[in-house]
């Protein structure tokens, strides 16, 4: 198969390559993010190719459970930008309907305010767990999402300062101070906001 630049990839690559992006795309958020901006298409090979193979040429060089998973995959970045939409409308309408009120009442009243805030804690948690799926959670207090966002040897920069008095990184559990070196260590977070103080 050849990108629009006519930059060429064997069957055998193709499938090989296929796989191994499915596979990271689990793993790496910032490749997540950089395939959803792509479309959920395979960008080419050459690093310094900014097209991506379209889907006439990858489904006659993948086997057909590769190109499955491949669409899958693609599925999932749709419905990933469909959410976003309708997550932006949700929060359009959130923001025009609190106006409304507190125009009409002049202020709101508890029960309404711990409702939309429960509505808010709601649709943020949906919001985190689409955008970052590969979040964990401390396994001790389940405080959480914890985002990784950059080196997944969590020793490596713990007690470092950041310079200029903005103090040092930490890389324990705000909510119970459990520390593990392994990112792996750390439970898959379970969706549920858990960030309440140390207590």
């Amino acid at each position: 198969m050849a990108c629009a630049m006519g930059h060429f990839m064997c069957k055998e690559c193709a499938a090989g390559q296929t796989r191994g992006l499915l596979e990271r795309l689990q793993l790496d958020e910032s490749l997540l993010e950089e395939h959803r901006s792509h479309g959920g298409h395979m960008k080419c090979v050459d690093p310094a190719c900014r097209e991506t193979y379209d889907d006439s040429s990858v489904a006659r060089a993948l086997p057909s459970e590769i190109f499955a998973l491949y669409r899958a995959s693609q599925d999932t970045v749709i419905e990933h930008r469909m959410w976003m939409d309708l997550q932006a409308q949700f929060q359009e309408q959130v923001t025009h309907m609190q106006r409304q009120f507190e125009l009409q009442e002049g202020r709101r009243s508890s029960q309404a305010s711990a409702e939309m805030a429960a509505r808010e804690e709601t649709a943020t948690a949906e919001f985190l767990r689409r955008q970052y799926p590969n979040a964990r959670m401390c396994p001790r207090c389940r405080h959480g999402p914890v985002i990784n966002e950059n080196c997944y040897d969590l020793q490596a920069h713990h007690g470092e300062e950041r310079g200029a008095g903005r103090g040092r990184i930490s890389n324990a559990c705000p909510g119970c101070d459990f520390f593990s070196r392994e990112w792996s260590d750390w439970a898959p977070w379970d969706g549920v906001m858990h960030t309440g103080p140390r207590g």
